[in-house]
């Protein structure tokens, strides 16, 4: 009898190989797909809201997740087409199978997922970036506004300031209303007795109450409050007659801290160069800012080394700042 040639058919080992290779490949390709979907549904987790929306994502993530299994039952599948010619005498397949292939979406993931709450909700670079959030805060990679708000100064809380010591406020000409406003809200939180004393003519700082046009009014008022935390408040006001007064009563008072009330429509080079050249050089504790709401990139804010404290008169808490940020990017 003929002897069959049998060196075409491959070794167990060389099938052995080609097996490994298969698998190694279909485990990329169903890697790699599962890391595009997982980013495009976490896109999208951030960009939709409301319960609806984030059902449509929660399906379609589990939509995901199932094609994800039929991706992997398809692979078993070849591997057993592969091996078939070393299947049992009964038919059943080998109990040596493929390696399970991790994905980046476990059911638990999916499952918690499907009603975030706002400070869950993942954000993107690109988002952060389009309202003004600095980059050394975006450069942390923050996934939630909750995590990105966690870098951010915590706001500095008024203190009670006794003697012939002040606490100055100061504005631009055209927020005198705010620094008032500003100046009560801070006088409102501070533990004891409190004061605000408007410093200078009533065209420059409207208003009433406890009022110094000079420095001698200023050093009595200060003298007669000596018990109470008295928040003198100025105004860099471009009149040279004005500023001249306020620059003296600056010189001549013992501030021991300065608030500096800001718009925050103010271009932050605009406002670095402000806090520069500050009447009487002033040093500058903490910025108050107000129009917080309105402005379309509210992450400019943070632009300044001085810490935030106050926004639109409440204390600057990471809660308040997501809350701002949130509203803006809803409108994205």
């Amino acid at each position: 009898m003929e002897s069959k040639d049998m060196s075409h058919i491959p070794s167990d080992q060389a099938l052995e190989q080609l097996l490994a290779q298969t698998r190694a490949q279909f485990s990329e390709q169903v890697d790699d797909e599962a890391e595009r979907l997982n980013r495009d549904l976490d896109a999208l987790l951030y960009r939709v809201r409301g319960s609806r929306r984030a059902s449509r994502s929660a399906a379609l993530r589990a939509k995901a997740q199932s094609f994800l299994e039929q991706q992997r039952e398809e692979q078993s599948n070849s591997y057993g087409h592969l091996r078939g010619g070393n299947n049992d005498q009964d038919g059943t397949a080998p109990q040596k199978s493929a390696p399970p292939v991790a994905t980046h979406t476990p059911t638990s993931q999916v499952e918690s997922h499907t009603t975030p709450s706002e400070k869950e909700r993942l954000v993107l670079q690109a988002d952060l970036k389009s309202i003004g959030i600095p980059d050394s805060y975006t450069a942390m990679h923050p996934k939630t506004l909750t995590k990105l708000c966690s870098y951010i100064p915590q706001p500095v809380r008024p203190q009670a300031v006794t003697g012939k010591q002040a606490v100055a406020v100061l504005g631009h000409m055209d927020d005198a209303q705010q620094t008032i406003s500003t100046a009560r809200h801070l006088a409102m939180r501070t533990p004891g007795e409190a004061h605000v004393i408007l410093c200078g003519a009533k065209t420059l700082l409207p208003g009433q109450g406890l009022r110094a046009r000079n420095t001698d009014d200023l050093q009595k008022l200060l003298q007669d409050h000596s018990q109470a935390t008295c928040y003198v408040v100025f105004i860099d006001a471009a009149a040279p007659a004005h500023a001249r007064m306020t620059l003296k009563m600056i010189e001549e008072t013992d501030i021991a801290s300065t608030w500096v009330v800001v718009n925050a429509l103010e271009e932050p080079k605009t406002l670095y160069k402000w806090l520069l050249n500050l009447p009487g050089h002033l040093s500058v504790q903490a910025l108050a800012f107000f129009n917080v709401w309105e402005a379309q990139m509210p992450g400019h804010m943070l632009e300044q080394s001085v810490p935030v404290s106050l926004l639109e008169g409440a204390p600057a808490t990471a809660k308040q700042w997501e809350l701002v940020f949130e509203e803006r990017l809803t409108d994205l």
